[in-house]
């Protein structure tokens, strides 16, 4: 060991000493100093979740309001007149459509419709609507 290194090795241990008798810290074995952190993390981790659990429990039953920050308010909700992003991701949030799409074979499926015909000449098409289909 080399006489720098002695001096900072004492420089530690005297920082050390000082911590301890200001900072009332005692030194710990390292066995120990892992099992209390495992007891700390454990602690906390239940904690956490007691915490979720008990807001949980307050807000059941309560009124639920969905708030999305869209950066700017829509200019309008008219899907035949609407052309800006926001209004048309708030559209597709509050319409349904008469068909969709799947998500895996892109295939046209039924939503508000529950089956469609087209005509021969397919210049006419009769969609077919869901019972439960309400407009207010």
């Amino acid at each position: 060991m080399t006489a720098a290194m002695r001096r900072e090795s004492e420089a530690v241990r005297s920082a050390a000493r000082s911590l301890q008798i200001v900072g009332g810290l005692t030194p710990t074995k390292r066995s120990g100093d892992r099992r209390s952190r495992r007891k700390t993390v454990k602690k906390i981790w239940l904690l956490g979740l007691i915490f979720t659990l008990i807001v949980g429990v307050m807000a059941f039953g309560q009124v639920k309001t969905l708030y999305w920050n869209l950066g700017t308010e829509p200019p309008s909700l008219d899907p035949n007149i609407s052309t800006d992003t926001t209004s048309i991701q708030v559209e597709q949030a509050l319409f349904l459509g008469l068909t969709d799409f799947d998500d895996e074979t892109m295939a046209v499926v039924p939503e508000l419709a529950t089956h469609w015909e087209a005509s021969e000449d397919g210049l006419t098409w009769t969609f077919y609507m869901r019972d439960d289909a309400i407009w207010t």
